[in-house]
């Protein structure tokens, strides 16, 4: 006689654990996306983790794409951040040494107004 079972068979291949740590670093790189190395190395762990959680199935467990989707949204948008910075910077400025020279030109005057010599604040980080 056959038996029914409420709910679901958990293969015993997949990682219960590797779902639900794929699931909470992909919230924790979505949530931290405006960052550069936290949503990169949470991202990533979040895909690993819900690619090994599979157990050799074909199929993902509903945390585990939770997971691997947060993740790869995370890593995709910081990826678009830093190309966005780069060519922001390149078009609107043509290098990055003149956007130096931009912001020293807009900083010099401020720090006068203060009293602070630039000059010198400048050698004392050198």
């Amino acid at each position: 006689m056959d038996y029914q079972f409420y709910g679901q068979q958990q293969n015993p291949r997949r990682s219960g654990r590797m779902e639900f740590y794929s699931m909470v670093l992909g919230i924790i790189a979505l949530v931290t996306f405006c960052t550069l190395y936290s949503p990169l190395i949470c991202g990533s762990l979040a895909i690993v983790f819900a690619l090994l959680s599979r157990g050799g199935e074909a199929t993902f467990a509903p945390r585990a794409r939770a997971g691997l989707t947060t993740g790869s949204i995370a890593v995709g948008l910081v990826v678009f951040l830093c190309a966005f910075s780069v060519i922001y910077v390149l078009v609107f400025y043509g290098s990055v040494e003149n956007m130096l020279i931009q912001t020293e030109d807009i900083v010099r005057p401020m720090y006068e107004r203060l009293g602070i010599d630039y000059d010198m604040l400048l050698q004392s980080y050198r």
